[in-house]
């Protein structure tokens, strides 16, 4: 398959792209005997349903009728036993050996299972599943802040549930990503910096507070006004250049920390994400990479004003110049950044969606040291005996979304 894109921004070589499309079937089955002992079989069959079916080989031996080794499987093999207290297994990979000593008969497996079994439970055509998810297991990469001040005003604006204060509407976004899959139609040149818009946490000291309010602006502190009149640092060639040399290289302004500079960066079109408009905060569908960056610009009203973090690919500024963005995650996991923070940790996914409020039930539990079981409540501390749901906020509301804790997750939509 041979694709070109006369994009400008890649060089002649990169315009051409030859890729090789396999779409084979093979369906394959060998049978071969050594002797009257020793058997091979072989099934390989690419249209199968299941993964662990689609390539299966067993090398056996069988001994006579007399001999204390009655077989040995290697390969896939399966462990049936008459017993429904103990169920057996199946789809396995490893040695099996079936033994006999005088009325004694032994059977010793080694192995690796290759299938899994999940009890599910359907009630009105709606199946249920249970799932217990450990509380470090967040979904990474894929929610994240636009703008520390988002992020510290979070809990606030949601005391009041369901009713968002935030007082803000974002209007307008554009969310840029390392361009992976060659898609150059909206492609541009980035430079996306951790401090644009910051006021009070700020990554890098060297730039200064320019404006007395909390919320995120360009004219925030003095770094988009400075980057932008630094002659030919829109030119993405020059801008590493211009940054590794004074005054910059001794302000402790790193890249992958402080700044990205992304080349082609892909527009994620607005299926690709979806905006909490009111809280701040993107999700994007799909989790990115570890050398994935993320940038974004964004346009907002509040108080009757309108303000801007980063610059929109209609601002004018025409390729091949660089727009200046917010970067939101870079290709440095740095901890003690302040950017780190940005990546919400408070998010899990469940792996299903079409959740309804009335089947959707949700635990917090703590496994206590001394008993090993799991308890909804912590017996120590200043929470002693008081339920992690409310502990936790997790329970200000009944069913009517009024403000009285009835003793159950808080499904808000």
């Amino acid at each position: 398959m041979h694709n070109r894109v006369d994009n400008y921004l890649l060089s002649e070589r990169l315009r051409k792209t030859t890729q090789f499309d396999f779409d084979q079937k093979i369906q394959m089955n060998v049978q071969a005997t050594v002797g009257d002992r020793v058997k091979f079989g072989m099934n390989y069959d690419t249209e199968s349903t299941f993964d662990f079916d689609k390539q299966n080989i067993k090398l056996g031996y069988e001994g006579k009728e007399d001999d204390w080794l009655k077989s040995i499987d290697v390969g896939n093999v399966s462990m049936n036993l008459n017993s429904a207290l103990i169920p057996g297994a199946s789809s396995l990979f490893g040695i099996k050996s079936n033994m006999q000593f005088g009325k004694l008969k032994v059977s010793a497996l080694a192995s690796q299972q290759r299938s899994s079994v999940q009890n599910v439970s359907t009630k009105g055509g709606i199946q249920k599943v249970k799932f217990d998810i450990p509380i470090d297991q967040y979904d990474a990469n894929r929610h994240f802040f636009l703008a520390q001040y988002f992020r510290d005003t979070y809990d606030k604006n949601m005391l009041q549930l369901p009713y968002i204060t935030s007082g803000i509407t974002i209007n307008r976004i554009e969310v840029w990503v390392t361009n992976k899959r060659a898609q150059f139609e909206q492609a541009r040149n980035i430079l996306a910096f951790t401090d644009l818009g910051e006021v009070a946490k700020k990554n890098n000291n060297y730039w200064t507070t320019t404006s007395p309010d909390p919320i995120p602006t360009n004219t925030s502190n003095s770094l988009y006004n400075e980057i932008k009149s630094i002659p030919n640092i829109r030119d993405i060639q020059q801008f590493v250049q211009i940054m590794d040399n004074p005054p910059y290289n001794g302000l402790g302004i790193a890249g992958g920390e402080d700044f990205e500079k992304v080349e082609s960066a892909r527009k994620l079109d607005p299926s690709e994400y979806t905006l909490n408009s009111t809280l701040g905060f993107v999700s994007l569908h799909q989790s990115l990479q570890p050398d994935e960056v993320l940038a974004v610009a964004f346009e907002y009203t509040y108080g009757g004003k309108v303000y801007r973090v980063g610059e929109f690919s209609t601002d004018g500024i025409n390729a091949p110049e660089a727009l200046i963005v917010k970067l939101l995650k870079s290709t440095l996991v740095v901890s003690r950044s302040n950017m780190w923070n940005l990546m919400m940790k408070n998010v899990y996914s469940l792996g299903a969606s079409s959740f309804t409020k009335e089947n959707f039930k949700l635990n917090v539990m703590h496994k206590n040291d001394s008993t090993g079981v799991y308890l909804n409540y912590i017996n120590a501390g200043n929470i002693k005996n008081r339920v992690l749901l409310s502990v936790m906020n997790l329970d200000r509301l009944d069913d009517y979304n009024n403000a009285h804790p009835d003793g159950k997750f808080d499904f808000v939509e």
